[in-house]
């Protein structure tokens, strides 16, 4: 599963980047889909980095690709709102390791209000 092995790189990064889109920017191959997304919303990536005590589930660009191209996707590229609430809805309150994601459904609360 792509997400159990991207997360944990995904956090290490985090940790140790000076910012959110250089974290992101190690990932490049995988995340560019994100970080174009991210660049649109210049407001959410300064809140984002003024945060501690998250975790960024952060969506790879097939898993962007296959909502973007869905109607509903298509419909939400053109709203800006609704791209954050994408992204925020992928901002977990508190920190999770890889081992908290199982397949058992679970609710975990987002930045997503």
């Amino acid at each position: 599963m792509l997400f159990k092995r991207l997360l944990p790189a995904f956090l290490a990064a985090v940790a140790s980047a000076h910012t959110l889109t250089d974290a992101l920017a190690a990932h490049n191959d995988s995340l560019s889909t994100l970080i174009g997304l991210l660049g649109t919303q210049p407001a959410l990536v300064s809140t984002l980095s003024t945060l501690s005590n998250i975790t960024i589930l952060a969506p790879s660009n097939a898993a962007l690709a296959k909502f973007l191209n869905s109607t509903t996707g298509v419909a939400a590229a053109s709203k800006p709102d609704l791209v954050t609430a994408l992204l925020t809805y992928h901002v977990l309150n508190g920190t999770y390791p890889a081992s908290a994601f199982t397949t058992t459904p679970q609710f975990l609360p987002s930045l997503l209000s």
